[in-house]
């Protein structure tokens, strides 16, 4: 890692910044992209329309989104690019099409999904009617990973929602997951990478568990059925 105290990015685009470690980074420019970065704040000015850090680690407590910013997602790492050990609270621009943030969760607009819940939280329950956000690209359209993270250590899944690959995913916090009634299917990987998980619960209603679930998770009589 190559370690930096400030950088500030401006232009049109901005391409790099692989494996850097940046204590604070302020972007200007329309488009920026990295991999692999760890960074500790960050300042997304009025302008950036594209944020990416892919597979990246974000170390701060909050994030502010401009009105112009549009993508925080790439067809090749569908997880948005704040990815955390630790909670991170979101606020919005009001004057975003895209996005909006309720008590520091991160959605679309109009609320019909979610990108983002990193804060620190005993228990966080997914809204009903709130489903996971897709991303459309020329070749198809993918679910948004990773969207469970930060200081979160119980999740609630309602009998409504419709469950996708990897909505919690290399998820060092998060100890309790329950499904609820209704759900009857849940797809491979999940919850993948979860090694502090300790408890699951099932509803009666479920009737196939897909491939690689769980995968890391030290469970031993923790696993409940809804009576």
């Amino acid at each position: 890692y190559v370690n930096l105290d400030y950088v500030h990015v401006h232009g049109e685009y901005c391409y790099g910044f692989y494996s850097a470690k940046i204590k604070h980074l302020e972007v200007s420019c329309t488009e920026f992209s990295s991999s692999f970065a760890k960074i500790d704040k960050v300042t997304l000015n009025e302008g950036v329309e594209k944020f990416i850090n892919s597979h990246g680690l974000f170390s701060g407590d909050s994030v502010y989104i401009p009105s112009t910013l549009k993508t925080l997602t790439t067809q090749n790492s569908t997880a948005p690019s704040f990815q955390a050990n630790q909670g991170v609270s979101f606020t919005v621009s009001e004057e975003n099409p895209y996005f909006k943030a309720v008590d520091g969760v991160l959605y679309s607009k109009d609320m019909k999904h979610i990108f983002l819940c990193l804060i620190d939280t005993e228990c966080f329950e997914f809204p009903e009617g709130v489903s996971v956000a897709q991303i459309s690209y020329e070749y198809g359209a993918y679910m948004v990973t990773g969207v469970i993270g930060g200081g979160v250590r119980k999740v609630k899944f309602p009998g409504s929602i419709k469950l996708s690959y990897q909505i919690i995913s290399d998820n060092n916090i998060v100890e309790e997951i329950i499904f609820g009634e209704g759900i009857t299917f849940i797809p491979s990987r999940t919850c993948w990478n979860t090694p502090k998980l300790k408890k699951i619960t099932f509803p009666t209603t479920l009737t196939y568990l897909d491939y690689d679930n769980f995968l890391g998770a030290k469970i031993d009589d923790d696993i409940v059925f809804s009576e």
